[in-house]
């Protein structure tokens, strides 16, 4: 068997984006929803996304090959 060059070992994490647009909405109540921005929603889901990860402790990981082939 001919071990890959690299492994990739990752978490995903799901956000809702509804519920971070409503959430930007209640921090600044003067704000259309059609104003919210992508950038926005990705910078706010990055900041659950480092506090989430900072607090596991117990989770399965997945480990794939460069090629997207999953190892476990």
């Amino acid at each position: 068997m001919t071990l890959p060059k690299e492994i990739c070992v990752s978490r995903h994490m799901y956000y809702d984006v509804q519920n971070i647009v409503e959430t930007i909405l209640h921090m600044d109540m003067d704000r259309d929803p059609d104003s919210i921005t992508l950038e926005e929603v990705t910078e706010l889901a990055l900041e659950y996304a480092y506090d989430d990860f900072s607090t596991l402790q117990d989770f399965e990981p997945i480990i794939t090959d460069m090629e997207g082939n999953l190892l476990n």
